[in-house]
């Protein structure tokens, strides 16, 4: 049996994250195993040790006691399902109607403390993974002059305002004009929304993302990828600041490639 210190256990949804951090956590020296949840995780898949619908915690459960798992992550992108799509058993039913009456973090820290009853923890990934974060300053492209700081900081206190709520990771804003903030569609969608309202005669519109206010750091930290700058930048975002040692950069590699081809700038911003 290997290192129990190197094992960690995976819940892994969809999208391409789970795929990079299992990838990350093995180039460390870790060992995951690796959970994938039915009908929501595709491109682990080929990746995972075992798949189980979402509403089957004792068997979630007994996946990782009998793997020797005590630390675990989730990650991908999590469909908030219904509860007739979740099938709960009788060990994930009380927790299965109280997450979905929950704000995302509060969704999240029930999940963790239900989890932490079975002595199965969330994994801190600013110490297994630390690299993986936004470092501080100009990672790619140019710094902000004076105007582009002003947006920044508008957009940062926007989102730290809106914390307390649970409301939004990011937010697009041009110039001192707010154009769209994240909500349950995701950064994504939030995006595509934020094009259809940006002006010609103002500046080129910027993104930020960070955690929010009060959210727990080891409970899916935001991550940003190349899709998502790409998407950005086909909205004619310049720049992009993210919180340093908040946010994700899904593949540093190819984020940093992609902004910069893209004529991107990417910034690490104390949140």
């Amino acid at each position: 049996m290997g290192n129990p210190d190197k094992l960690i256990g995976v819940i892994a949804a969809a999208g391409d994250m789970p795929v990079i951090l299992i990838n990350q956590l093995r180039s460390e020296g870790y060992a995951p195993y690796v959970v994938a949840i039915e009908a929501m995780a595709d491109a682990v898949l080929p990746m995972a040790d075992v798949t189980i619908r979402l509403g089957a915690a004792k068997q979630i459960i007994s996946a990782f006691k009998d793997a020797g798992c005590k630390q675990i992550i989730m990650t991908g992108k999590f469909i908030r399902p219904s509860l007739r799509q979740i099938k709960p058993d009788l060990t994930g039913a009380k927790l299965a109607f109280k997450a979905l009456a929950s704000s995302d973090n509060d969704a999240l820290q029930l999940i963790a403390e239900f989890l932490a009853g079975y002595d199965i923890h969330m994994a801190d990934l600013h110490i297994i993974l630390p690299d993986i974060f936004a470092k501080a300053g100009v990672m790619t492209g140019k710094a902000p002059n004076k105007k582009q700081q002003s947006s920044i900081n508008k957009a940062l206190a926007v989102l730290d305002a809106l914390g307390d709520y649970d409301v939004g990771q990011a937010i697009i804003v041009q110039q001192q004009r707010v154009l769209a903030v994240e909500a349950a569609e995701g950064t994504n969608a939030m995006i595509t929304r934020a094009g259809e309202y940006k002006l010609p005669d103002l500046l080129p519109p910027i993104m930020v993302k960070m955690l929010k206010r009060g959210q727990n750091k080891r409970l899916d930290p935001p991550v940003i990828g190349a899709e998502t700058i790409t998407l950005a930048a086909r909205q004619g975002v310049t720049m992009i600041a993210i919180e340093t040692g908040g946010v994700i950069l899904a593949d540093r590699d190819d984020c940093l490639a992609t902004a910069k081809r893209l004529g991107v700038s990417l910034i690490g911003v104390k949140g």
